[in-house]
């Protein structure tokens, strides 16, 4: 099994993750992010959320690969919505436009003041 190769933009966001948060990682494409965080012990449960079916598929194809079954939940749907409010510390909302993080956000606007961090 290889290494997970992350950018450095997502290096970034993995590196402002508070140790042992459990993070959803919302429009998670291959799921590159969470698998770093299980890998690297920064987070022992990650939620990856994608909204389209092939990047939900490769996403989970890339959980079996690193072996990270039991760690890294794939959910398909649509931002927040499959998020349940006290399920996570911290929600990674970013890789996308304003205008679209702008909508997730407007759209559970109810889990905004439950979920502790959100990094943008």
């Amino acid at each position: 099994m290889k290494d997970i190769y992350l950018s450095e933009r997502l290096k970034k966001i993995a590196e402002i993750i508070p140790s042992n948060s459990i993070v959803a990682d919302i429009g998670t494409d291959h799921a590159y992010l969470p698998i770093f965080l299980v890998k690297n012990k920064i987070s022992p449960r990650v939620i990856a959320v994608e909204a389209k079916k092939g990047p939900y598929e490769r996403a989970l194809k890339n959980v079996f690969y690193y072996q990270c079954e039991g760690k890294i939940e794939v959910r398909l749907g649509q931002g927040l919505k499959t998020i349940l409010p006290e399920e996570i510390d911290v929600a990674v909302i970013a890789g996308m436009g304003g205008e679209t993080i702008k909508k997730i956000l407007v759209e559970s606007k109810e889990k905004l003041e439950v979920i502790p961090g959100f990094i943008l």
